[in-house]
């Protein structure tokens, strides 16, 4: 039997050190694992003007896409590959171009919310 990837969630707060943490997980597994951070989902709404997405609250559930995270991470599961977004901070939306992500036997997720 075919085993399914392990999943591991690295989650706290906004500076809590999480990126750091799942960079140095994926390390000690030595190519066998894959992040998916949540920063990759948030939504993006082109119609509201640049001044005011600035001031959103990013710390929010409701300014991720956590459906599609959820899809893509089951896909994942399934040992199926994703195109997950890319999210600019530089100008507060989703970009157009995603990133292809083949599965990988460990999968860390990474994110404010992902309990």
């Amino acid at each position: 039997m075919d085993k399914a990837p392990l999943v591991i969630g690295v989650a706290g707060g906004t500076g809590s050190g999480k990126t750091t943490l799942a960079i140095k997980l994926k390390e000690a597994m030595q190519g066998n694992a894959l992040i998916l951070s949540h920063d990759f989902y948030y939504r993006s709404d082109a119609n509201t003007p640049f001044e005011e997405r600035v001031k959103w609250n990013y710390d929010h559930p409701a300014t991720f896409d956590t459906d599609r995270m959820i899809e893509d991470v089951e896909k994942l599961k399934r040992k199926q590959a994703i195109d997950h977004p890319v999210y600019s901070f530089v100008t507060y939306s989703r970009e157009e171009q995603t990133v292809h992500m083949e599965p990988a036997p460990v999968i860390i997720l990474e994110g404010i919310f992902d309990f």
